[in-house]
């Protein structure tokens, strides 16, 4: 059973293609996809635009021009045995069997006779066919297997845990997987339980096997983070730095709960474009139009030419050359005519092939078959019509023929300038000298800009928002069925601004240990500072960061005013943006949840009882002693008692958690005294007491 796949472009051109159960049964295999256990599949496209996709299911599969491979591609540039594809003990490999024009992988040249392993997503060139392989084993599948001397071990003298850190052992091109293993050795007597965090790639492309995972005492513990880079043109190459947080759990208090590790990801480009002609069949002197697509990730070069098969055609590409950022689209026009002009006959149809090469390393053709239609004016019987007039009227019609078919003056752009450098969101200005032309066009990457221009008109300002880099801007002249064209090319800077600056979370407790996460991206930024977080934590943060990053503050907010924290971002021209965010901050509250709870002047249940909270009755605190077992109350008119953790139920935070005061009073005689019933209080406004701080987590 075959099963047919489709893809129609948004304009209807439609390309189909099978997928197959059997490699060597290709596009005409007849039988069904069985439950032979398939590792991969690889997507073959052919220069003269077909497709296919072959299931592999084989141990060893060879492919080349000759019919005696698994996989035979009869297409120039391809030896009679060029390479194979093996699977072997879990991974497949593709090797190039010493064939003359080599095996590309992601644009880089295999060693012949040498095995290279796939993790899926690679694309591999082959003379003029592209191919694609698409792994059905989403597991990381990257060895850790890695000597001892190149393991990095991160370690605080103070900590009682290490951190061992294998690397990725090469780059990785977006759609394959690669890993890294982190593992922690506790050093100490107790089973401690520790956090894994990740940072420094979108998240969309890590996966860790376990976020937490407790230790025993004396032994360690592995965790595998998985890369994978989206196969997606906006998935940027280049190198990330990634970064490890693990934290002890067991101690959070201590400021050596926290150890770092940091390596470098490197994400290859690669490459990849489409095409597609909105319809298939135009009349000669009517334009074609054919989209084109950079599917790839790094910038693109396209050569677009035609292949006349009928000898009989004239192709006309005014622009054949066009450089695509990754994931930018472009439309090519063009229009066909014919060599020789027919008067008389039946419409004809004529093949032509659109060729658009790739200016990379794997210089990638493809084709897309045009028809254009001829249609003579005149059918083929009123020639015999015309032969029977008097000879006079004969004369008197080639008279009028040759005026009819006259050519009009061809238009001549004697001067045309444009405005070659702008900023995002400035008009775009032009100016130009043509003679012969009755009305003008603008074209913007091969798309007409508004209406047509009168033919009095000499310059014209083009408005053309949310769109940067490099754009082709086309003036043609149009006089009747003649015209000419000239293309300029200006370059769009994007404009300065802070794409995005997040925190998170954006209500925070008082006097409570708690974590804040900044995430930014200011693309063209040089250096990015980061201030209002001096009075939330006084761990030491950096003077200046990259143009994106994420990190996280542990702290203690003391203050009573909100936090007000500002990102200045600057870029190499000195220019400045800046952004601010707002951390609300409220007090923390308790319950008396064990009946009416004493508060004594000390953290101790002798002395005397300054105030006693009825059952049910909410307080704000605002900390805890040196041992943990008594809270601070705040009590009306800005008193303060101690009452017993035991006896007061917290929400939203744990006692533990709690600014912890080393100096405390101590306990006063025990004498009478009234009872004040405390009222909550929504806010509170800390003392001007200096006390000693001990954080409870990370510092």
């Amino acid at each position: 059973m075959r099963l047919p796949t489709a893809f129609a472009h948004p304009r209807g051109v439609t390309l189909q293609w099978d997928f197959v159960k059997n490699p060597k049964e290709g596009c005409d295999g007849q039988a069904g996809i069985t439950s032979i256990m398939a590792y991969g599949r690889l997507e073959v496209f052919y220069p003269d635009g077909t497709f296919k996709t072959f299931l592999l299911n084989e141990p060893n599969i060879s492919m080349g021009r000759s019919t005696g491979n698994m996989i035979a591609l009869d297409v120039d540039g391809i030896s009679r045995y060029h390479m194979s594809i093996a699977h072997v003990d879990g991974e497949t490999r593709v090797t190039d069997l010493d064939s003359a024009n080599g095996t590309f992988i992601d644009g880089t040249k295999l060693e012949s006779n040498t095995p290279r392993t796939l993790y899926g997503g690679e694309e591999i060139q082959v003379g003029e066919v592209r191919m694609v392989f698409h792994s059905f084993d989403e597991t990381p599948t990257r060895p850790i297997l890695v000597p001892e001397e190149t393991t990095r071990r991160i370690e605080i003298k103070e900590a009682e845990f290490t951190l061992a850190i294998i690397e990725p052992d090469q780059a990785v091109s977006p759609g394959a997987h690669i890993s890294a293993q982190i593992t922690i050795n506790n050093n100490g007597l107790e089973s401690d339980r520790y956090t894994v965090d990740v940072s420094g790639a979108p998240a969309d492309w890590m996966r860790i096997d376990r976020r937490e995972l407790e230790v025993a005492g004396g032994k360690s513990g592995d965790v595998v983070i998985n890369f994978k880079p989206r196969r997606r043109p906006d998935s940027t190459p280049g190198d990330y730095p990634i970064t490890v947080t693990v934290r002890s759990k067991s101690q959070p208090a201590s400021p050596f709960n926290e150890l770092s590790a940091s390596f470098v990801l490197h994400v290859l480009p690669y490459g990849g474009f489409g095409m597609a002609l909105e319809t298939r069949q135009v009349r000669t002197g009517q334009p074609f139009r054919l989209h084109i697509h950079n599917q790839g990730s790094a910038a693109l070069p396209l050569t677009i030419s035609a292949r006349d098969l009928s000898d009989s055609l004239r192709v006309n590409v005014p622009q054949p050359r066009y450089q695509l950022a990754p994931g930018q689209r472009a439309l090519v026009q063009g229009q066909v005519t014919t060599k020789r002009l027919k008067l008389f006959g039946e419409p004809r149809r004529f093949p032509v092939d659109l060729l658009v090469r790739s200016g990379d390393a794997a210089g990638f053709l493809a084709a897309t078959r045009l028809y254009v239609v001829e249609r003579p004016p005149l059918p083929s019987w009123s020639k015999y019509l015309i032969g029977g007039l008097a000879v006079a009227a004969a004369a008197l019609i080639l008279v009028g023929l040759a005026i009819l078919f006259q050519p009009p003056s061809m238009p001549v752009i004697n001067r045309y300038d444009i405005t070659e450098s702008v900023r995002e969101g400035d008009l775009v200005t032009l100016s130009w000298d043509v003679e012969n032309a009755a009305s003008y066009a603008i074209l913007v990457n091969g798309v007409q800009y508004g209406d047509t221009l009168p033919r009095e008109q000499n310059s014209a300002q083009l408005d053309l928002p949310n769109i940067t880099g490099e754009i082709s801007v086309t003036l043609r002249a149009i006089n009747n069925s003649e015209m000419a064209e000239q293309t300029r090319t200006v370059v769009i800077t994007p404009r300065f601004a802070i794409s995005d600056f997040s925190i998170a979370p954006t209500l925070l407790l008082r006097y409570v240990a708690q974590t804040v996460n900044l995430n930014w991206n200011v693309p063209g930024a040089t250096s990015v500072q980061i201030t209002g977080l001096e009075s939330f934590s006084t761990a030491p943060l950096q003077s200046s960061y990259a143009a994106s990053g994420t990190i996280s503050v542990i702290g203690i907010p003391t203050v009573s005013t909100p936090l007000t924290i500002t990102l200045v971002a600057t870029n190499e021209a000195g220019e400045s943006v800046t952004d601010t965010r707002t951390i609300e901050l409220l007090d923390p509250q308790c319950t008396a949840s064990t009946g009416d709870v004493a508060l004594y002047g000390a953290p101790e249940s002798v002395g005397q009882i300054v105030a006693t909270i009825p059952a049910g009755t909410t307080v704000s605190v605002n900390a805890q002693d040196n041992s943990g077992g008594w809270l601070r109350v705040l009590l009306p008119g800005g008193a303060e008692g101690w009452g017993n953790v035991n006896s007061l139920t917290c929400v939203g935070f744990m006692p533990s958690d709690l600014l912890r005061v080393i100096s405390v009073p101590t306990a006063l005689p025990d004498v009478p005294t009234a009872t004040p019933t405390p009222t909550l209080r929504p806010t509170l406004t800390p003392t001007s007491t200096s006390v000693m701080v001990t954080p409870t987590a990370g510092g």
